[in-house]
């Protein structure tokens, strides 16, 4: 169809002539969240980055988020798009899996990536999620500082070891930690997306070099494995035992994207480091889940069955993913000329939709800056209005995984310790990979039978726009 002029202009902000929509994207690298929140207050539920270059559009809401997410054939994924990737390079093919492939591609590698996720596989995998965490915690006492996003992106690294390599090396676990963590802090600099070059001194080639030894970690494990593959019953062994209709199985290349991808904790690390942020400044929540989780286990770890009976745990996990989604937001493309809704789109059109945004408006939650587990004792939210996993066809294909390590984490740190914020603590938002706080978090480890005393942490940044946390003062415009 032919886009109309009148249906095809967008509200938004006009962009200095010659710099158009970049001149939103400089502030969106500045500060992602605030850039949505922001264009969603001003502009409404979709609007252009530029009035005058319509590249790039914010949609929000479940409405658009269904129209978006449903049309896997007309709005495509395609992850990295915009860092122009070298072709052949490592950190090319270690993005070409499921968060790149649209049409059948992806329906024929999810399809047989998701024999590894099924229920029964779930309590295997629980007990290695049990094992780690007992061994990574003997490691902490009571009275110690510890930095939380460190520790908890090290933990959920080690279990993802296990649970999708089989590996049981602690040095194998911390090479590839090291690694991972240096690909977050290389990423989150700006200018991979200013200067996408493979240039020596730039942050580009420094992640083109990460990517690499990766890769070549990743690929040695395929090799090691496929030498006596049926011994092993790991998520890559299923991956590398799974064929489709015709026989075929996934080639090296397309093991080594979809391991990566899967091996990639850091939404669970961030996840965790908000869960416990929010229960120290919420001391009656905190008390309530520690006292379910006592009455419930005895101090055992927790079982698949004893986890459908943590229902206040379950609550508040749900509460932390909708403020702190590990994925605020995400991108689609126009692969046609198109309309949305009322308006018409160009082909190459960049649909950012905001999972952080729809999550706090008040038409879907009452009171949404509030931490209050107990809405999800009533709510029944649609896939589009509640998708901290995102929806539609890309709905996260480990989210079932992901929940049973999350909550057997969560139960085994609060069986045994306090958590506390370090006094005067200054949280600002960020993505690097996921949601994360921009300075890390670092809190006090108490015994676990001293409780929560009441007091709730001093906390200051532009967290304070995102949550209600009594006695501090929200930022305004953030």
């Amino acid at each position: 169809m032919s886009v109309t002029s009148e249906r095809a202009i967008l509200p938004g902000p006009f962009a200095p002539p010659g710099v158009g929509h970049r001149w939103q994207g400089l502030q969106m690298l500045s500060d992602q969240i605030g850039f949505f929140v922001r264009m969603q207050r001003r502009y409404g539920e979709i609007c252009s980055w530029a009035k005058n270059d319509q590249k790039f559009i914010n949609i929000y809401g479940p409405r658009y988020n269904r129209l978006l997410l449903s049309d896997p054939e007309t709005f495509v994924i395609d992850a990295f798009r915009e860092h122009h990737l070298p072709v052949g390079s490592s950190f090319e093919r270690l993005t070409l899996s499921l968060m790149r492939l649209n049409g059948n591609a992806h329906q024929r590698h999810r399809k047989m990536i998701q024999p590894a996720f099924r229920t029964y596989q779930l309590e295997r995998y629980r007990q290695i999620i049990v094992d780690e965490t007992d061994r990574f915690l003997a490691g902490w006492q009571p009275g110690e500082s510890r930095q939380l996003d460190e520790d908890f992106l090290k933990l959920v690294t080690l279990i993802s070891m296990r649970t999708m390599f089989g590996m049981e090396a602690e040095t194998d676990g911390e090479r590839l930690v090291a690694l991972i963590k240096q690909l977050i802090r290389q990423f989150s600099s700006p200018l991979i997306l200013l200067l996408p070059f493979n240039v020596p001194g730039l942050p580009f080639r420094a992640i083109l070099d990460t990517t690499d030894k990766i890769e070549r970690f990743v690929m040695d494990a395929i090799e090691r494995k496929r030498a006596d593959l049926d011994r092993y019953d790991d998520v890559l062994a299923e991956m590398m035992k799974a064929r489709d209709e015709t026989g075929s199985g996934f080639t090296n290349e397309e093991l080594v994207a979809h391991a990566y991808t899967i091996l990639c904790q850091e939404a669970a690390a961030s996840a965790l480091l908000w869960t416990f942020f929010l229960l120290d400044c919420h001391p009656d929540v905190y008390r309530r889940v520690a006292a379910e989780i006592d009455e419930k286990l005895h101090g055992a770890p927790p079982g698949m069955n004893d986890l459908k009976e943590l229902t206040y745990l379950d609550r508040v996990l749900k509460e932390a993913l909708r403020l702190f989604p590990s994925s605020p937001f995400g991108l689609r493309y126009a692969v046609r000329d198109c309309t949305l809704g009322d308006h018409d789109l160009k082909k190459g059109t960049g649909i950012f939709f905001s999972s952080y945004v729809t999550h706090r408006m008040p038409e879907i939650f009452e009171n949404p800056l509030a931490f209050d587990p107990d809405r999800w004792t009533s709510a029944a939210c649609s896939p589009f209005e509640y998708l901290p996993f995102g929806a539609g066809a890309h709905h996260c294909i480990g989210q079932g995984l992901a929940l049973v390590e999350l909550k057997v984490i969560l139960a085994m740190i609060l069986q045994r310790f306090m958590v506390r914020l370090q006094p005067k603590t200054r949280i600002d938002l960020t993505v690097k990979i996921s949601l994360v706080p921009k300075q890390g978090l670092a809190a006090v480890l108490r015994r676990r039978e001293a409780g929560h005393d009441g007091t709730v942490p001093e906390i200051s940044g532009n967290v304070l726009s995102a949550v209600i946390v009594s006695g501090s003062t929200a930022i305004e415009g953030s």
